[in-house]
Protein backbone atom coordinates (compact mmCIF):
# COMPACT_ATOMS: atom_id res chain seq x y z
CA UNK A 1 0.00 0.00 0.00
CA UNK A 2 2.28 2.57 0.71
CA UNK A 3 6.19 2.35 -0.50
CA UNK A 4 9.56 4.51 0.40
CA UNK A 5 12.23 3.48 -1.79
CA UNK A 6 16.06 5.18 -0.96
CA UNK A 7 14.19 7.91 0.69
CA UNK A 8 17.13 10.88 2.08
CA UNK A 9 16.36 14.01 4.08
CA UNK A 10 18.72 16.43 5.08
CA UNK A 11 18.37 19.01 7.77
CA UNK A 12 21.70 21.69 6.86
CA UNK A 13 25.02 19.18 7.28
CA UNK A 14 23.01 16.24 8.68
CA UNK A 15 21.33 13.74 7.10
CA UNK A 16 18.49 12.80 9.45
CA UNK A 17 17.05 9.66 6.77
CA UNK A 18 19.26 8.14 4.70
CA UNK A 19 18.54 6.04 1.83
CA UNK A 20 15.27 4.37 3.79
CA UNK A 21 13.36 2.12 2.03
CA UNK A 22 10.48 -0.14 3.34
CA UNK A 23 6.93 -1.09 1.98
CA UNK A 24 3.39 -1.41 4.12
CA UNK A 25 0.96 -3.52 3.42
CA UNK A 26 -2.87 -2.46 3.12
CA UNK A 27 -4.10 -3.01 7.01
CA UNK A 28 -0.54 -3.60 8.34
CA UNK A 29 0.21 -2.03 11.60
CA UNK A 30 3.49 -0.44 10.89
CA UNK A 31 5.87 0.92 13.90
CA UNK A 32 9.03 2.82 13.48
CA UNK A 33 10.84 2.42 16.55
CA UNK A 34 14.38 3.81 17.58
CA UNK A 35 15.69 6.72 20.31
CA UNK A 36 15.50 10.68 19.72
CA UNK A 37 17.20 12.01 16.82
CA UNK A 38 16.64 8.51 14.88
CA UNK A 39 14.43 9.95 12.07
CA UNK A 40 11.63 8.49 12.38
CA UNK A 41 9.10 11.30 13.17
CA UNK A 42 10.88 12.69 10.19
CA UNK A 43 10.05 9.67 7.80
CA UNK A 44 6.24 10.12 9.16
CA UNK A 45 6.22 13.74 8.23
CA UNK A 46 7.57 12.90 5.17
CA UNK A 47 4.63 10.37 4.55
CA UNK A 48 2.57 12.91 5.98
CA UNK A 49 3.71 15.44 3.41
CA UNK A 50 4.85 18.23 5.99
CA UNK A 51 8.46 17.83 5.20
CA UNK A 52 9.78 17.21 1.42
CA UNK A 53 12.30 14.31 0.80
CA UNK A 54 15.89 15.35 -0.69
CA UNK A 55 15.79 12.02 -2.42
CA UNK A 56 13.48 8.76 -3.19
CA UNK A 57 10.36 7.85 -3.56
CA UNK A 58 7.47 7.76 -1.63
CA UNK A 59 4.08 6.35 -3.52
CA UNK A 60 0.77 5.10 -1.88
CA UNK A 61 -1.24 2.53 -3.41
CA UNK A 62 0.89 3.27 -6.88
CA UNK A 63 0.56 7.54 -6.93
CA UNK A 64 3.54 8.92 -6.30
CA UNK A 65 3.46 11.62 -3.47
CA UNK A 66 6.96 12.64 -3.13
CA UNK A 67 9.48 12.36 -5.67
CA UNK A 68 12.27 15.27 -5.27
CA UNK A 69 14.01 13.82 -8.97
CA UNK A 70 10.68 14.70 -11.27
CA UNK A 71 9.72 17.51 -8.83
CA UNK A 72 6.74 15.87 -7.71
CA UNK A 73 5.45 16.80 -4.49
CA UNK A 74 1.37 16.01 -3.45
CA UNK A 75 0.60 18.56 -0.85
CA UNK A 76 -0.34 17.18 2.73
CA UNK A 77 -4.33 18.20 2.20
CA UNK A 78 -4.43 16.36 -0.59
CA UNK A 79 -2.66 13.05 0.38
CA UNK A 80 -6.03 11.79 2.23
CA UNK A 81 -3.96 10.83 5.09
CA UNK A 82 -4.75 10.72 9.09
CA UNK A 83 -2.54 12.32 11.47
CA UNK A 84 -2.49 12.30 15.24
CA UNK A 85 -0.10 14.16 17.05
CA UNK A 86 2.00 13.95 20.26
CA UNK A 87 -0.10 16.99 21.59
CA UNK A 88 -3.38 16.36 20.77
CA UNK A 89 -3.96 19.28 18.61
CA UNK A 90 -7.55 19.68 19.95
CA UNK A 91 -9.39 22.92 19.67
CA UNK A 92 -9.94 24.74 22.43
CA UNK A 93 -12.93 26.86 21.17
CA UNK A 94 -15.00 24.16 20.08
CA UNK A 95 -16.90 21.20 21.42
CA UNK A 96 -16.10 17.34 20.95
CA UNK A 97 -18.45 17.13 17.55
CA UNK A 98 -17.06 20.97 16.51
CA UNK A 99 -13.69 19.45 16.74
CA UNK A 100 -13.93 15.52 14.99
CA UNK A 101 -16.61 17.55 12.50
CA UNK A 102 -13.81 19.99 11.60
CA UNK A 103 -12.23 17.78 8.61
CA UNK A 104 -15.24 17.01 7.18
CA UNK A 105 -16.82 20.49 7.04
CA UNK A 106 -13.46 21.58 4.97
CA UNK A 107 -14.22 19.05 2.54
CA UNK A 108 -17.60 20.40 1.93
CA UNK A 109 -19.66 17.41 3.34
CA UNK A 110 -23.44 17.88 3.85
CA UNK A 111 -24.42 18.23 7.38
CA UNK A 112 -26.38 15.12 7.49
CA UNK A 113 -23.50 13.18 6.70
CA UNK A 114 -21.24 14.98 9.23
CA UNK A 115 -23.98 14.46 11.47
CA UNK A 116 -23.64 10.65 10.98
CA UNK A 117 -20.00 10.10 10.18
CA UNK A 118 -19.37 12.02 13.84
CA UNK A 119 -21.55 10.09 15.66
CA UNK A 120 -20.46 6.36 15.01
CA UNK A 121 -16.63 7.09 15.11
CA UNK A 122 -17.36 8.77 18.37
CA UNK A 123 -19.08 5.40 18.96
CA UNK A 124 -15.85 4.11 17.88
CA UNK A 125 -13.68 5.65 20.08
CA UNK A 126 -15.73 5.01 23.21
CA UNK A 127 -16.90 8.87 23.54
CA UNK A 128 -20.51 8.56 22.56
CA UNK A 129 -23.52 11.22 24.61
CA UNK A 130 -19.58 13.44 24.23
CA UNK A 131 -20.69 15.68 21.22
CA UNK A 132 -21.67 19.02 23.03
CA UNK A 133 -18.95 18.52 25.89
CA UNK A 134 -16.36 21.43 25.74
CA UNK A 135 -12.65 20.48 24.74
CA UNK A 136 -11.14 22.12 27.50
CA UNK A 137 -12.90 19.75 29.99
CA UNK A 138 -11.95 17.07 28.44
CA UNK A 139 -9.48 14.59 30.27
CA UNK A 140 -6.31 13.84 28.50
CA UNK A 141 -7.32 10.05 27.60
CA UNK A 142 -10.48 11.64 26.37
CA UNK A 143 -8.62 14.52 23.90
CA UNK A 144 -6.67 11.76 22.68
CA UNK A 145 -9.73 9.69 21.70
CA UNK A 146 -10.84 12.84 20.14
CA UNK A 147 -7.80 13.35 18.13
CA UNK A 148 -8.36 9.80 17.02
CA UNK A 149 -11.69 10.27 15.79
CA UNK A 150 -10.96 13.54 13.77
CA UNK A 151 -8.07 11.49 11.81
CA UNK A 152 -10.56 8.43 11.36
CA UNK A 153 -13.57 10.63 10.40
CA UNK A 154 -12.70 11.28 6.77
CA UNK A 155 -12.33 7.36 6.26
CA UNK A 156 -8.35 8.31 5.24
CA UNK A 157 -6.47 5.92 3.64
CA UNK A 158 -3.36 5.63 6.07
CA UNK A 159 -3.35 6.45 9.73
CA UNK A 160 -0.59 8.55 10.93
CA UNK A 161 0.15 8.82 14.92
CA UNK A 162 3.16 10.59 16.01
CA UNK A 163 3.82 9.38 19.88
CA UNK A 164 -0.01 9.56 20.47
CA UNK A 165 0.59 8.05 23.86
CA UNK A 166 4.02 9.89 25.30
CA UNK A 167 1.82 12.23 27.40
CA UNK A 168 -0.17 10.10 29.27
CA UNK A 169 0.48 8.21 32.89
CA UNK A 170 1.32 4.54 32.61
CA UNK A 171 -2.03 3.00 33.48
CA UNK A 172 -3.85 5.32 30.70
CA UNK A 173 -1.46 4.15 28.16
CA UNK A 174 -1.96 0.44 28.50
CA UNK A 175 -5.48 1.40 28.34
CA UNK A 176 -5.54 3.13 24.98
CA UNK A 177 -2.99 1.02 23.92
CA UNK A 178 -5.53 -2.33 23.90
CA UNK A 179 -8.19 0.09 22.69
CA UNK A 180 -6.59 1.17 19.56
CA UNK A 181 -5.14 -2.61 18.76
CA UNK A 182 -8.76 -3.41 18.76
CA UNK A 183 -10.17 -0.44 17.17
CA UNK A 184 -7.69 -0.50 14.18
CA UNK A 185 -8.68 -4.12 13.49
CA UNK A 186 -12.29 -3.61 13.81
CA UNK A 187 -12.24 -0.83 11.26
CA UNK A 188 -8.66 -2.40 9.15
CA UNK A 189 -7.25 0.89 8.46
CA UNK A 190 -3.52 0.87 7.60
CA UNK A 191 -1.62 2.51 10.90
CA UNK A 192 1.89 3.91 10.61
CA UNK A 193 3.18 4.37 14.44
CA UNK A 194 5.93 6.22 15.48
CA UNK A 195 7.58 5.43 18.93
CA UNK A 196 10.32 5.31 21.45
CA UNK A 197 8.49 2.83 23.70
CA UNK A 198 9.54 -0.59 23.07
CA UNK A 199 6.43 -2.32 24.93
CA UNK A 200 4.23 -0.22 22.59
CA UNK A 201 5.67 -1.25 19.54
CA UNK A 202 5.92 -4.68 20.93
CA UNK A 203 2.12 -5.08 21.70
CA UNK A 204 0.84 -3.09 19.08
CA UNK A 205 2.78 -3.73 15.67
CA UNK A 206 2.25 -6.65 13.06
CA UNK A 207 6.00 -5.29 11.53
CA UNK A 208 8.08 -3.04 13.60
CA UNK A 209 11.73 -0.96 11.68
CA UNK A 210 13.92 -0.60 14.21
CA UNK A 211 15.49 2.59 13.18
CA UNK A 212 19.16 4.17 14.09
CA UNK A 213 20.88 6.73 12.83
CA UNK A 214 18.77 7.79 9.78
CA UNK A 215 18.64 3.76 8.76
CA UNK A 216 16.70 0.70 9.39
CA UNK A 217 18.71 -1.63 11.90
CA UNK A 218 16.46 -4.60 11.58
CA UNK A 219 12.65 -5.24 10.27
CA UNK A 220 10.20 -7.68 11.23
CA UNK A 221 7.87 -8.94 13.20
CA UNK A 222 8.09 -8.23 16.90
CA UNK A 223 8.78 -11.69 18.03
CA UNK A 224 11.34 -11.81 15.60
CA UNK A 225 13.34 -9.17 16.30
CA UNK A 226 12.88 -9.65 20.50
CA UNK A 227 14.81 -13.26 19.86
CA UNK A 228 16.37 -13.00 16.95
CA UNK A 229 17.73 -9.50 16.70
CA UNK A 230 20.60 -9.43 14.06
CA UNK A 231 22.49 -6.24 16.14
CA UNK A 232 23.39 -6.28 19.46
CA UNK A 233 22.08 -2.32 19.19
CA UNK A 234 18.61 -3.90 18.64
CA UNK A 235 19.20 -6.44 21.12
CA UNK A 236 19.47 -4.13 23.69
CA UNK A 237 16.84 -1.51 22.36
CA UNK A 238 14.30 -4.01 22.67
CA UNK A 239 14.88 -5.46 25.66
CA UNK A 240 17.24 -6.47 28.66
CA UNK A 241 20.04 -8.65 28.08
CA UNK A 242 22.49 -10.53 30.16
CA UNK A 243 26.00 -10.92 28.80
CA UNK A 244 28.79 -12.84 29.82
CA UNK A 245 32.46 -13.16 27.88
CA UNK A 246 34.06 -16.31 26.25
CA UNK A 247 36.05 -18.21 23.55
CA UNK A 248 34.26 -20.10 20.63
CA UNK A 249 35.71 -23.56 21.45
CA UNK A 250 33.63 -25.44 18.61
CA UNK A 251 31.28 -24.77 15.44
CA UNK A 252 28.64 -27.08 15.95
CA UNK A 253 25.66 -27.75 13.17
CA UNK A 254 22.36 -25.53 12.88
CA UNK A 255 24.47 -22.09 13.21
CA UNK A 256 25.35 -23.10 16.53
CA UNK A 257 28.86 -23.03 18.58
CA UNK A 258 30.38 -24.13 22.39
CA UNK A 259 31.72 -21.19 24.01
CA UNK A 260 34.34 -21.78 26.99
CA UNK A 261 33.90 -19.45 29.82
CA UNK A 262 36.44 -18.11 32.43
CA UNK A 263 36.53 -20.84 35.37
CA UNK A 264 36.04 -23.40 32.48
CA UNK A 265 32.24 -23.61 31.70
CA UNK A 266 30.77 -24.24 28.70
CA UNK A 267 27.94 -23.24 27.45
CA UNK A 268 25.82 -23.71 23.81
CA UNK A 269 25.01 -20.58 21.78
CA UNK A 270 23.42 -19.29 18.29
CA UNK A 271 25.81 -17.91 16.38
CA UNK A 272 25.46 -14.13 14.90
CA UNK A 273 27.31 -13.31 11.52
CA UNK A 274 30.88 -12.78 12.08
CA UNK A 275 31.43 -15.04 14.59
CA UNK A 276 34.39 -17.46 13.71
CA UNK A 277 36.62 -20.54 15.60
CA UNK A 278 38.79 -19.54 18.71
CA UNK A 279 37.33 -15.69 18.78
CA UNK A 280 36.51 -13.90 21.49
CA UNK A 281 32.51 -13.39 21.59
CA UNK A 282 30.22 -11.75 24.19
CA UNK A 283 27.16 -14.17 25.01
CA UNK A 284 23.87 -12.73 25.28
CA UNK A 285 20.62 -13.52 26.86
CA UNK A 286 17.58 -12.60 27.96
CA UNK A 287 16.23 -12.30 31.85
CA UNK A 288 13.57 -14.61 31.49
CA UNK A 289 15.29 -17.37 29.32
CA UNK A 290 17.75 -17.73 32.45
CA UNK A 291 16.62 -20.79 34.44
CA UNK A 292 17.34 -21.19 38.33
CA UNK A 293 17.64 -23.45 41.16
CA UNK A 294 19.15 -24.47 44.79
CA UNK A 295 22.09 -25.90 44.23
CA UNK A 296 22.49 -29.33 44.91
CA UNK A 297 26.47 -29.98 43.74
CA UNK A 298 25.84 -30.75 40.01
CA UNK A 299 26.45 -28.42 37.39
CA UNK A 300 25.53 -30.01 33.91
CA UNK A 301 26.23 -28.82 30.32
CA UNK A 302 24.87 -25.30 29.89
CA UNK A 303 24.61 -24.83 33.94
CA UNK A 304 26.65 -22.04 35.66
CA UNK A 305 27.21 -21.43 39.44
CA UNK A 306 26.45 -18.59 41.38
CA UNK A 307 25.13 -16.48 44.54
CA UNK A 308 22.15 -14.95 45.11
CA UNK A 309 23.19 -10.75 45.80
CA UNK A 310 19.55 -9.31 45.87
CA UNK A 311 15.87 -9.26 45.00
CA UNK A 312 13.43 -6.64 43.64
CA UNK A 313 10.14 -6.97 44.62
CA UNK A 314 8.28 -6.18 40.79
CA UNK A 315 4.96 -6.89 41.90
CA UNK A 316 3.57 -9.47 39.68
CA UNK A 317 7.45 -11.19 40.07
CA UNK A 318 10.62 -10.78 41.47
CA UNK A 319 13.87 -9.94 39.95
CA UNK A 320 17.13 -12.24 41.18
CA UNK A 321 20.08 -10.68 40.96
CA UNK A 322 22.96 -13.66 41.08
CA UNK A 323 26.73 -13.30 41.12
CA UNK A 324 28.52 -15.40 38.38
CA UNK A 325 31.69 -15.22 36.54
CA UNK A 326 32.06 -11.84 38.27
CA UNK A 327 28.89 -10.65 36.64
CA UNK A 328 25.62 -9.59 38.07
CA UNK A 329 23.29 -12.11 36.08
CA UNK A 330 19.44 -10.83 36.05
CA UNK A 331 16.22 -13.15 35.76
CA UNK A 332 13.01 -13.28 36.49
CA UNK A 333 10.96 -15.56 39.36
CA UNK A 334 8.12 -15.96 40.82
CA UNK A 335 7.26 -13.25 43.33
CA UNK A 336 7.02 -16.46 46.07
CA UNK A 337 10.12 -18.51 45.10
CA UNK A 338 12.13 -19.62 48.02
CA UNK A 339 15.42 -17.86 47.08
CA UNK A 340 17.44 -15.72 49.82
CA UNK A 341 20.70 -13.49 49.25
CA UNK A 342 23.70 -15.61 49.52
CA UNK A 343 21.80 -18.63 48.23
CA UNK A 344 24.16 -20.63 46.31
CA UNK A 345 22.57 -21.54 43.12
CA UNK A 346 22.46 -23.05 39.60
CA UNK A 347 22.34 -20.72 36.65
CA UNK A 348 20.62 -22.43 33.61
CA UNK A 349 21.70 -20.87 30.11
CA UNK A 350 19.71 -22.87 27.41
CA UNK A 351 21.13 -23.17 23.98
CA UNK A 352 18.23 -21.99 22.37
CA UNK A 353 18.10 -18.76 24.05
CA UNK A 354 22.32 -18.03 23.75
CA UNK A 355 23.21 -15.17 20.90
CA UNK A 356 27.03 -15.48 20.58
CA UNK A 357 28.34 -12.01 19.24
CA UNK A 358 31.70 -11.25 18.38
Amino acid sequence: MLKLDAVSKRFGDSLVVDGLSLEVGEGEFFTLLGSSGCGKTTTLRMIAGLEEPDDGTISLRGRVLAEPRTRTHVPAQRRNLGLVFQSYAIWPHLDVAGNVAYPLRVRRVKPAEIATRVKRVLDLVGLAGFEKRPATTLSGGQQQRVALARALVYEPDLLLLDEPFSNLDVKLREQLRVELKLLQKRIGVTVIFVTHDREEALSLSDRIAVMEAGRIAQLGPPRTLYEQPVTPFVRDFLGQSNQLDGVVAEILGGGQARVTLAGGAVLTGTMASGVASGQNVTLGIRPEDVGIRKHDGICAADEIEGVVETFLFLGDRAACYVRALDRAIMLHVPRGADFHARDRVILRLPAGSVTLWP
